[in-house]
């Protein structure tokens, strides 16, 4: 795949989500400015079909909608949030299925959950975080990890 943004963008557009920004090929970082943080905007559909054609073989991320939240599990080089996870999942409950995601095989990566709108998210243990509207983003599905792996679901 070498046009990660090209070919998906419009589809995860027509599935509903309207935060589907550009990030640079092979990145995980440095999205445009201005559509990201408490401050960002959502792109318009002009400005997603101007990056399908401009930034074609960049990868793709979701601005979180408020509502969904992404938990980001983190289980790589000195990171144990798998481990983190199983804790608090023996001592809250199990999360409920959901989708994920990731470029790993490891239990690594970033579980959407709905959630009730208008609620701030802490992250809750160490080397999880919680993706939200206003915090970060997911990359996601066919993005090309920097290190060659490619995201799925």
């Amino acid at each position: 795949m070498t046009t990660p943004h090209g070919s998906t963008a419009a589809r995860y557009c027509e599935a509903g989500w309207t935060g589907v920004l550009a990030l640079p090929p092979r990145a995980k970082g440095n999205p445009l400015s201005g559509f990201t943080g408490r401050e960002g905007v959502d792109p318009t559909p002009a400005q997603v079909a101007d990056w399908i054609s401009t930034r074609a073989d960049g990868n793709i991320a979701l601005r979180l909608p408020d509502g969904i939240i992404g938990v980001d599990v983190d289980q790589y080089g000195d990171k144990a949030g798998t481990s983190s996870l199983a804790a608090l999942e023996t001592l809250l409950g199990a999360l409920p299925p959901t989708v994920m995601s990731t470029s790993r095989d490891n239990g690594s990566g970033i579980r959407l959950f709905t959630v009730p709108p208008g609620l701030d998210w802490p992250d809750i243990a160490d080397d999880i975080e919680v993706i939200r509207t206003g915090w970060r983003y997911a990359v996601v599905a066919p993005s090309i990890h920097p290190e060659g792996r490619v995201y799925g679901w």
